[in-house]
């Protein structure tokens, strides 16, 4: 049964997320954590991992949490679900796109999809803030804003940015640089 729930779940979120995998994050976190195949903080570590290695998130991503939900034939499972919509669509709109690539309802809602997919980046981003540098564990239990910060994560971050907005070095480099500083500060 768990097979099938992946591929329906992956399925699902290949067939409606546009924008790339970092889209799809909100989608794959709650189809994910509500099947209790990862904790909400298991799912940040993989979305951490998966950013880490080559290839496309939401690949990698579904093919760490089919593995973890049921071993080999899940991550094979879940890759196949999430990339057949896209090759579906691919093939359809090589087709097609000659006749219809001038429409103008065509054109509105690739506009509008743009729109949602910045929504969407924006709500990967925001949640994994919270896990990341806000210990939303304790916003209950303490009013002191400051015990709520990740001091450590915050200032890792705000190096990290700035080094990456001065040198622009490739993202492999800042990527290795937070793994040792987290290696030796954490």
């Amino acid at each position: 049964m768990t097979i099938l729930q992946l591929f329906v779940s992956f399925f699902l979120i290949g067939l409606f997320t546009f924008g790339g995998g970092l889209a799809a994050l909100p989608l794959i976190q709650q189809q994910v954590v509500s099947h209790q195949w990862v904790t909400v903080s298991d799912f940040f570590n993989m979305v951490a991992v998966s950013q880490s290695v080559p290839g496309a998130i939401a690949f990698n991503l579904s093919t760490f949490i089919g593995f973890r939900a049921s071993g080999v034939l899940g991550a094979i499972i879940s890759t196949i679900a999430i990339a057949l919509p896209s090759l579906l669509f691919t093939v359809v709109i090589a087709r097609y796109f000659p006749t219809f690539k001038n429409n103008k309802f065509v054109s509105c809602a690739f506009y509008g999809l743009r729109a949602a997919v910045i929504g969407l980046i924006a709500t990967a981003t925001f949640n994994i803030l919270l896990v990341t540098i806000i210990n939303i564990n304790l916003f209950k239990q303490t009013s002191n804003l400051l015990n709520l910060i990740d001091i450590k994560a915050l200032a890792l971050f705000g190096v990290v940015f700035f080094l990456f907005e001065k040198f622009k070095l490739h993202p492999i480099i800042y990527i290795m640089l937070g793994a040792a500083a987290s290696i030796l500060f954490f």
